[in-house]
């Protein structure tokens, strides 16, 4: 918009000297709606280029349009002042609005300019720290161990969930006096079980917290960890029946997973009536 204001005056659209207001322009006269809407169409358009990448798809990140939404308000508020007191002005004052209206918009400009700065920043941060949590799991040899300590007692294919009387055993107190080799067995799987859901509890803290990209971390995870809370459901429920905040990050993450991953798994499966 800076340079369109300068534009007609280089072609003398508008002619301010001697101090005297000239008529306008013919081929501004006659073509003024084409300027006026080329003007809006490259204010809009840069306006929401950031936004061009939004999903459309019913789940899916939406950015926050608020920081736009005053950069717009701010500069149609200044448009239509500009535009109510052009004729009011005095002549030898029109200059000197166009200056002003010059180092306002370049402030907005600068301040959008920081702002989309900021969200890449923070992204990126997101982002690096999202993948150096996904490979220091798959390379976590503790991490491994569990998980094949918790698979071999409880297959995935046999068991979609941990049986409630092996959980409720392993809460009982008489893990100690066991000496039964198969409960034993069992009682060093559920405890593989909790390292696993914790570790994830972990992830969905920081997930929550904003240190961690959501949308990385549910594109690689998602289907895991919903099976592993599936599998973890006595586990979860006696627990919470304890501490009522005890996995409440991961619980949240269910919530806003769950849905859409089952939307995205199954929803693109229906046949066309």
């Amino acid at each position: 918009m800076i340079s369109f204001f300068i534009g007609l005056r280089e072609v003398d659209l508008f002619n301010l000297t001697n101090g005297e207001r000239i008529a306008l322009h013919p081929v501004y006269v006659e073509y003024s709606l084409v300027f006026w809407s080329i003007a809006w169409a490259s204010f809009a358009y840069s306006l929401t280029l950031p936004l061009i990448k939004v999903k459309t798809k019913p789940f899916g990140n939406r950015f926050s349009l608020f920081g736009f939404a005053v950069l717009g308000m701010l500069f149609v508020t200044l448009l239509i002042f500009i535009v109510t007191n052009w004729q009011s002005t005095a002549t030898n004052n029109q200059e000197e609005m166009i200056s002003i209206v010059g180092l306002i918009l370049a402030s907005i400009v600068a301040i959008f300019g920081w702002f989309v700065q900021y969200q890449v920043s923070r992204h990126n941060n997101r982002i690096n720290h999202s993948l150096n949590v996904l490979l220091q799991t798959r390379l976590s040899e503790e991490f491994q161990r569990h998980s094949r300590a918790s698979s071999r007692t409880y297959p995935n294919r046999k068991f979609s969930v941990i049986p409630t009387e092996d959980i409720d055993f392993y809460f009982s107190g008489d893990v100690e006096g066991s000496s039964c080799p198969k409960q034993q067995q069992k009682v060093k799987a559920i405890s593989a079980q909790i390292y696993i859901i914790n570790h994830y509890e972990f992830l969905s803290c920081g997930i929550e917290s904003n240190v961690l990209d959501e949308e990385l971390l549910y594109k690689t995870l998602a289907g895991i960890i919903l099976r592993q809370i599936e599998r973890s459901e006595h586990i979860i429920n006696h627990s919470k029946s304890i501490s009522p905040k005890t996995f409440e990050h991961l619980l949240k993450i269910k919530e806003r997973w769950a849905t859409r991953h089952h939307f995205e798994s199954h929803g693109n499966n229906k046949t066309a009536d």
